[in-house]
């Protein structure tokens, strides 16, 4: 029991030999951890296309729907007989945007759409005091008249003619 008794020549040999291979395993764990992060940094999250974006301005929103309207004449419906007919025609509307206010979108006898929000006075004196999914209410003077949204041409309806210059 000689080989019992010699502790530093059995340390030496336990040294000698786990010692390789213990730093071989710490080598090759470091080497899987940078390959690893590598890999996933790589592989990261693709990008994405189109992030859900909700406009919040209702004029911005209004001025976007009248882009896409496009400047055609539509067909302006009759009004309520309360009071005299505005001299517009209601072309689109939106009641509200959480706790924002609606809007309604008017086209001119001239052809021009004008934005005007819930509560707000146009030029030619008449507020806008009412919001409904169909119509809007407008007072002037004191009188209040019900506009309905007018009707968007059908397929066998003809559209407008184009202009030619």
């Amino acid at each position: 029991m000689q080989w019992l008794g010699d502790h530093r020549g059995w340390n030496a040999v336990v040294e000698s030999a786990w010692l390789p291979a213990l730093a071989w395993l710490l080598a090759l764990s470091l080497v899987a951890w940078l390959a690893a992060g590598a890999f996933w940094a790589w592989q990261g999250t693709p990008p994405v296309i189109a992030l859900p974006r909700h406009d919040t301005d209702p004029r911005e929103v209004a001025a976007k729907i009248a882009r896409h309207a496009g400047s055609g004449a539509s067909t302006p419906a009759p009004a309520a007989p309360q009071a005299a007919a505005p001299s517009f025609t209601l072309v689109g509307l939106a009641t509200g945007f959480g706790n924002e206010r609606g809007f309604a979108l008017f086209e001119m006898a001239d052809g021009q759409r004008h934005t005007v929000l819930a509560g707000e006075n146009m030029a030619d004196g008449w507020t806008l005091i009412g919001i409904r999914p169909d119509r809007v209410m407008l007072e002037r003077d004191g009188r209040a008249v019900e506009l309905p949204l007018a009707k968007a041409p059908g397929p066998d309806t003809p559209g407008p003619a184009p202009s030619r210059p």
